[in-house]
């Protein structure tokens, strides 16, 4: 399986590096296996909490993971 990624909305600003801070709203699904198409069950998501922000590169979140 793994992780993957759905960009909505990109920035525009210069890409992070290593270290830097980011902010970022986000919202995972669990897919549903033989069913790719479909979002899935939500189980993490920013809404109503507010933006999530980390530094980057440095292992504070899942592996795979990516800023959107």
């Amino acid at each position: 399986m793994g992780v993957s990624k759905t960009i909505i909305s990109e920035g525009s600003g210069p890409s992070p590096k290593p270290g830097d801070r980011v902010t970022m709203e986000y919202t995972g699904w669990l897919k549903t296996p033989g069913k790719p198409e479909e979002k899935g069950k939500e189980f993490d998501s920013t809404k109503g909490r507010g933006s999530f922000q980390t530094k980057i590169g440095v292992g504070q979140v899942i592996k795979g993971m990516y800023s959107l």
